[in-house]
């Protein structure tokens, strides 16, 4: 037993060295030359990439945000408003909450191409009292995902080769430890590059409905004494 898994563990340890420096040419492990041209391939089609977005000529990932509030008559009406134009936009609520005194609160997800539009209009229900956008550059780790993506799906591609060409058990064994490794790894980076895309297309807009404010009859006296003790100050 003890044998197998020091067997087993030299297995492993050969066809790292062997995916590592590509020299696949040791017996039937010939076959994949042509994969290991391939992986080279990529690696240059990277490194192209990268001078690329050092010269600016490759579109930069921008994830976008905004906040906004809006005074509203109706709240609950608004939100409806609001929901259906974005569904019209083809976004959708994340989170909402509602209070009866501060109004509703929503989360959005807007296509990012659509997000300025979709303000202007959310602002037109009522009183836009703030708004406020922002980005941020994410450029680099998108395509650095993308880039040891391609990497492992290559190596992933090369052991399937391996894998056909094992010879006996153990290097069946250990060519099938390492595909596992491999393949975990490619479905972690494309889950990280899925959901970094999905950030960059959807923008996420806070927006805030609030109540508008009545004044009273003792409230419109005290604005009236308000502005007209601000002019005391005003020259002209």
């Amino acid at each position: 037993m003890k044998m197998n898994i020091a067997m087993r563990g030299a297995w492993s340890l050969r066809i790292l060295m062997l995916l590592t420096t590509g020299a696949l040419t040791v017996g039937s492990f010939t076959a994949c030359t042509a994969a290991t041209r391939h992986t080279e391939a990529k690696h240059e089609a990277s490194s192209r990439r990268d001078a690329a977005l050092r010269d600016g000529t490759v579109e930069r990932k921008l994830v976008r945000s905004g906040a906004m509030t809006v005074a509203v008559s109706d709240p609950e009406a608004g939100g409806r408003a609001v929901e259906a134009m974005l569904d019209a936009r083809g976004g959708y609520v994340e989170r909402s909450s509602h209070d009866d005194e501060r109004g509703i609160r929503l989360t959005c997800r807007v296509p990012e191409s659509a997000l300025d539009r979709f303000m202007d209009d959310v602002g037109a229900i009522g009183d836009e009292l703030t708004r406020s956008t922002s980005a941020e550059d994410v450029t680099d780790a998108y395509h650095d995902l993308q880039v040891r993506l391609d990497n492992n799906i290559a190596l992933r591609d090369r052991l399937r080769q391996l894998l056909e060409q094992a010879a006996g058990v153990e290097e069946l064994l250990a060519v099938e430890t390492q595909l596992s490794r491999i393949q975990t790894e490619v479905e972690v980076l494309q889950s990280r590059l899925d959901r970094l895309t999905e950030r960059v297309e959807m923008s996420t807009l806070r927006i805030e409905l609030e109540p508008e404010r009545i004044l009273g009859p003792l409230g419109y006296i005290g604005h009236g004494l308000w502005w007209a003790f601000s002019k005391l100050f005003v020259i002209s």
